[in-house]
């Protein structure tokens, strides 16, 4: 009954913001936002979406800490597919449906913060663009979270939102966004896991993108956030406490510190002769209300990526992380990059152009920051292979 009362209170306060949208004008996002790893090459960078996209995966996730070896076997089929409704307006949906095999079947580690067997949405939304505003987009639906900050904060996740931004470009080499965000930060089946009497929880989120494409192919980009997160539940503070967050109180859950922090991130894309691309990632957290020792975070990546006589694809990458105890809530935080730890790690991709078919290995190698809790080394290794079919 409480997920039924809370997919209720959800579904109002959408409708509510969803009315909202004759009280003003709303705007764009660029379609350089995304600062994800797979970025586009200039050449495509115009294309049209597809109207539909499939894409099916076998993976397998080994994790070992000192708490328990565990290892998950995944299949998963994502699926896109947009629809133009108007000059003005569209909808599109993207989601996965996902079957797994965890052994032991019952593993000590919290798996809050990645999807387990079931039909997930991933982003589905209605967009409106004015007649009288061409560089304005309105947004709302289940929005994506993974494209607007830095990985460390949100991945692979979908909250009931609204979001509005405005873009500019004085000239074909230069883009840049601002963006606004309100939303309701939830689990992967959209409940917010609340308690009796525990208020509605809400994410608000504004951003500013800036680019530049040089005529020689290069490009760079950069974003700067502000993200604050307020009433977040009881559970969800019991489900962070158990991958580094600080409670005040353990007999009734809460946070010790609020959530308001800026983010900066940014790429440079060397795009270079003999099909070779290059990409520099950096990015920096600080959550303004926790105290210096607790409150920072920072994810740096270096990319490459070589196509062979368009036939074959080479991937390989390094990275490196830290995380504070208190930087963001770290019930919304990806699997990779808990909080209170840092690490390093690794990922080998190889393509088949021509059949959409990709290998790919990940390995990521991490330890605490400061000793909280009775897990500290860890290595997580997965595999996967993937077949795209009209899928970005």
């Amino acid at each position: 009954m409480q997920l039924v009362a809370n997919i209720y209170r959800i579904f109002s306060l959408f409708l509510a913001l969803s009315l909202s949208i004759s009280l003003g004008t709303f705007a764009e996002e660029a379609q350089k936002e995304s600062l994800s790893l797979e970025t586009i090459t200039p050449s495509s960078l115009n294309n049209k979406t597809p109207t539909w996209g499939l894409l099916t995966s076998i993976n397998h996730l080994s994790v070992q800490d000192p708490l328990q070896n565990f290892n998950v076997s995944t299949l998963r089929t994502q699926f896109f597919s947009e629809k133009v409704l108007s000059e003005t307006s569209k909808i599109s949906l993207r989601g996965q449906i996902q079957l797994e095999n965890k052994m032991p079947h019952n593993p000590s580690r919290s798996f809050h913060s990645r999807k387990t067997s079931g039909i997930f949405i991933d982003d589905a939304r209605w967009s409106w663009t004015p007649a009288s505003l061409r560089n304005g987009e309105f947004r709302s639906g289940f929005l994506s979270q993974e494209q607007y900050l830095s990985p460390l904060i949100i991945k692979d996740r979908a909250f009931p939102a609204l979001r509005q931004s405005f873009s500019f470009s004085p000239s074909p080499s230069y883009f840049s966004t601002l963006s606004f965000q309100q939303a309701i930060p939830t689990n992967y089946v959209f409940s917010t896991e609340q308690e009796k009497k525990e208020a509605l929880p809400t994410y608000l989120s504004s951003s500013l993108l800036l680019g530049y494409q040089f005529p020689f192919g290069t490009q760079i980009r950069g974003i700067a956030s502000i993200y604050q997160w307020n009433q977040l539940p009881t559970k969800v503070a019991q489900e962070s406490a158990l991958s580094g967050n600080t409670l005040a109180s353990t007999t009734t859950p809460t946070f010790a510190y609020d959530f308001l922090g800026a983010d900066f991130y940014g790429d440079i894309i060397f795009f270079l002769p003999h099909d070779w691309k290059i990409q520099l990632t950096t990015g920096f957290i600080e959550n303004f209300k926790a105290p210096s020792d607790k409150s920072s975070g920072s994810h740096h990546q270096l990319l490459f990526q070589k196509n062979l006589k368009s036939t074959y694809s080479l991937g390989w990458g390094f990275e490196y992380f830290y995380k504070k105890s208190d930087v963001t809530p770290a019930y919304f935080s990806p699997f990779f990059y808990e909080n209170n730890r840092r690490g390093m790690g690794t990922h080998l991709e190889f393509g088949f152009l021509k059949t959409q078919n990709f290998l790919q290995f990940h390995w990521n190698q991490s330890q605490q920051l400061s000793q909280n809790s009775s897990k500290n080394a860890e290595d997580i290794f997965m595999f996967s292979f993937e077949k795209r079919t009209g899928f970005d």
